[in-house]
C-alpha cells in the first residue's frame, strides 16, 4: 500500500508533497504535525475507535480521548475482530495488554470505569489488532513509562517490517523517534517541510522545532562553548565515554 500526500496545503499556506513507505515507521513533528494528521484521517461523529479514510483503512489512537460508555471494554473490541471477519483473539489481546502493562481483566470493565491509563491501552490495543494497512499514533507516548514505550516501539517496528504496516508516529518527541522512525517529515511554521531518514536525526534542523533532550542541549555547549570533538549523543553512557576519551587524549 502506497499513501501519497498530493500538494497539501497548510493553514499558513505552505504545500507538501510526501509519499509514504509501507513497511516503515514515519515520523510526522513540528507546529504544523497535526494538520497533516488531519489530512490523513477524517474523524467520524460516532466512531469510538479509529477513523474513516477515503483510499485506505486507517486505525487511529487520538492524544485524548475520554470515553465516557457503559460498553464493556471487550465488546469493543469485538466490533474489532468481527469488522476482520476473525474471531476474538484473546492471546493477541493479552500480548498488547503485557507490552503496555495493564492486566486484561479489564475487557469485563465498563470503558467510563477504566482509568485514563487502561482507556489509553485499550485504544492502542484496538488500533493495533484491526488490521489495517495505517496506523496512526498520536503523541501515544505520553505519560508512558519508558520501559512501556522501549516494549512498545518494538512491537511497532514488527509490525512494519514482517507485516509490511505504514506506520505514522505524531511527535515532538526526538527521543521517542530516535530508534522507531525510519523517515521524518518536519511541518513546521517557520520552516516550509524537510524529510530526512534516521541518520539525520542529529540534525540542527530539527533541534529548533522539536523537544530535544537535555544531554542534547549538554552536547551542543560542549562542542560550541569547549571546542572539542565530541558528537552529539542522545544516549547519555555513549556521551561520557565519548567526553572521557576525549580527557585520555589530552
Amino acid at each position: 500500500m502506497e499513501m501519497i500526500l498530493n500538494n497539501l496545503q497548510l493553514s499558513n499556506g505552505k504545500r507538501v508533497n510526501y509519499d509514504f513507505q509501507s513497511g516503515s515507521v514515519t515520523a510526522i513533528c513540528g507546529s504544523c504535525r497535526r494538520e497533516v494528521m488531519n489530512a490523513i484521517i477524517h474523524e467520524s461523529d460516532g466512531v469510538l475507535f479509529g477513523a474513516n479514510a477515503s483510499l485506505c483503512p486507517i486505525s487511529y489512537v487520538p492524544l485524548k480521548k475520554k470515553i465516557d460508555t457503559n460498553t464493556l471494554a471487550k465488546e469493543e473490541l469485538l466490533l474489532t475482530f468481527h469488522r476482520n471477519n476473525v474471531e476474538f483473539d484473546e492471546e493477541a489481546v493479552a500480548k498488547i495488554f503485557k507490552i503496555l502493562k495493564v492486566e486484561l481483566n479489564i475487557l469485563n470493565k465498563a470503558i467510563c470505569d477504566l482509568t485514563a491509563r487502561e482507556q489509553k491501552a485499550l485504544l492502542i490495543a484496538n488500533a493495533l489488532i484491526a488490521d489495517s494497512e495505517v496506523i496512526v499514533l498520536d503523541s501515544i507516548e505520553n505519560g508512558m513509562h519508558y520501559k512501556t514505550k522501549e516494549n512498545l516501539k518494538k512491537y511497532l517496528k514488527t509490525l512494519a517490517n514482517d507485516f509490511d504496516k505504514t506506520i505514522v508516529i505524531i511527535t515532538n518527541n526526538l527521543t521517542f523517534m530516535f530508534d522507531l522512525a525510519d523517515n521524518y517529515l518536519l511541518v513546521d511554521e517557520k520552516k516550509h517541510f524537510a524529510v530526512g531518514t534516521k541518520k539525520d536525526f542529529y540534525s540542527p534542523t530539527l533541534y529548533c522545532c522539536l523537544d530535544v533532550p537535555k544531554i542534547v542541549e549538554f552536547t551542543n555547549y560542549i562542542n560550541n562553548a569547549k571546542n572539542r570533538n565530541i558528537k552529539e549523543y542522545i544516549e547519555l553512557k555513549e556521551l561520557l565515554k565519548a567526553i572521557y576519551r576525549d580527557i585520555e587524549n589530552k
